[in-house]
């Protein structure tokens, strides 16, 4: 029988564990989609220690997985599937059918415009989940009575910035008001007394660290 050599045998340890660990991923992957899109409901409520537990148990499972976003069974966290998606829409397709197309509903897509940043002036952007956004520049109508219609359809792109969950704040509410990004980090901290602004808050950006001044607390 052939010998493994020095080096050969902690490498076939590593590839071993390595298996046993993507094993067990996939088997208590049914039992996170499920508790992720649990604590994803539970973030968009008005009660505070319900959403800091939420946020706690979304961290622990997207750190699970290679993708690190909410859409914890690809590993590229749903580029590829968008890619794919937005290369269907075609030039000349009004909104309507863009939103249609991609059966997301309207009201949940359309983040902003940016005018001034377009050839022909209207370039807007739209959220695809949690994680991607894409751009669509726009052309004028083509007749009096018609809308817009699709010149130039982007990639999709990470959004930091649109990726919070920010509920309603809760009626006579006193304490930290904490908000979470849909990946369970932390967004804001803001003082509230009867659900009114009453310190400074301090804002987080995706990885946890803070972009703002620290929390004040006037009040007991």
């Amino acid at each position: 029988m052939r010998r493994l050599g020095s080096f050969a045998l902690p490498a076939l340890l590593c590839v071993l564990v390595a298996a046993i660990g993507v094993s067990r991923l996939r088997a208590r992957l049914p039992l996170d989609q499920r508790r992720l899109a649990s604590a994803l409901a539970e973030l968009q409520g008005q009660d505070q220690t319900k959403r800091d537990r939420a946020a706690a148990d979304i961290r622990a499972i997207v750190a699970r997985y290679p993708s690190h976003t909410v859409n914890i069974t690809e590993p590229d966290g749903g580029e590829a599937r968008w890619k794919a998606a937005l290369q269907v829409l075609k030039p000349g397709i009004t909104e309507p059918e863009l939103v249609a197309l991609l059966a997301l509903a309207p009201g949940s897509m359309h983040l902003r415009n940016i005018n001034g940043r377009s050839p022909t002036g209207l370039l807007k952007r739209y959220r695809l989940d949690h994680h991607w956004v894409f751009d669509v520049d726009y052309q004028p109508p083509a007749a009096a009575g018609m809308g817009p219609t699709v010149a130039k359809i982007g990639p999709p792109m990470p959004d930091e910035e649109h990726m919070l969950v920010a509920p309603d704040r809760a009626k006579g509410f006193s304490g930290i008001w904490r908000q979470y990004y849909a990946n369970g980090q932390l967004y804001d901290e803001t003082p509230l007394r009867n659900a009114r602004v009453v310190g400074s808050p301090v804002i987080y950006d995706v990885s946890g660290k803070p972009m703002g001044s620290p929390v004040s607390i006037p009040f007991k």
